[in-house]
């Protein structure tokens, strides 16, 4: 719930750098759903697709200006 700024000012770390991290994540648990659906493991398939929903915060924009 906290604001991303007051994450990163906390940690010491940049915006982009977080932000690119949880977008590593959100694909990294694409892959993984893949490969449930594929195995077809519904217990798994029910965790992930309850995690995609807890990132949802994670905006696909891009992090640069528009102009």
């Amino acid at each position: 719930g906290e604001d991303t700024a007051v994450i990163c000012q906390e940690y010491e770390i940049f915006e982009g750098n977080m932000m690119r991290a949880l977008f590593k994540i959100v694909a990294i648990l694409e892959e993984w759903l893949t490969m449930a659906i594929y195995c077809q493991h519904t217990e798994q398939i029910d965790k992930i697709t309850e995690l995609k929903e807890r990132m949802k915060m994670v905006q696909t924009d891009s992090l640069y200006l528009r102009l």
